[in-house]
């Protein structure tokens, strides 16, 4: 056999091994997913695949990781969610009602932060995981306090897409946390 046909050959085979590993870690975001949400009727499947999808490596991957994926995801989210909070407290159009209601949510993504603070670091340390379990419960109870608030005010188009997004977010980290960790 030539050189170059050898070459040839051993650059297919480690192109099909290439192939062969990533397809499983693909397939491994897609069962995941899929398992959290016929585990958890408020884990949507195209939510989690196409959210933790986004991140960077997230497609390949470990459950393990994916926790961690999903909880710099919610922290994310909460920090964006928290200034849009801002921008409408120094926004001039709001009614009393909905002041009041949008100062509370601002106390409530300031401790989801905090939260999701405590939980990135504990999974890096490896803290107590019932620790960590709480913190991010907090995490995705708060915005849908938020929610709520805002909709028995009759405001809940302020925050609804951001209150869902990082309450489902949450769920996510914490069913990978609770399942995995």
């Amino acid at each position: 056999m030539k050189k170059s046909s050898a070459l040839s050959l051993l650059s297919l085979i480690s192109a099909a091994v290439l192939l062969h590993c990533a397809a499983p870690a693909s397939a491994s975001l897609e069962e995941t997913c899929k398992q959290l949400a016929n585990e958890n009727h408020n884990v949507d499947y195209n939510f989690c695949l196409t959210s933790l999808q986004a991140a960077d490596g997230a497609p390949i991957a470990s459950p393990k990781e994916l926790a961690v994926i999903a909880a710099k995801l919610t922290q994310a989210n909460a920090t964006a969610a928290l200034a849009k909070v801002e921008r409408l407290l120094n926004g001039s159009t709001l009614d009393p009602t909905a002041r009041f209601s949008i100062n509370y949510c601002l106390g409530l993504y300031t401790e989801t932060k905090a939260a999701l603070s405590n939980v990135i670091e504990g999974l890096a340390s490896g803290k107590d995981k019932s620790s960590v379990v709480k913190q991010i419960d907090t995490a995705a109870s708060k915005p849908q306090s938020c929610d709520d608030l805002l909709y028995e005010g009759g405001n809940d188009y302020l925050m609804k897409p951001e209150d869902d997004d990082c309450s489902n977010l949450a769920t996510i980290a914490h069913d990978l946390i609770v399942k995995f960790f």
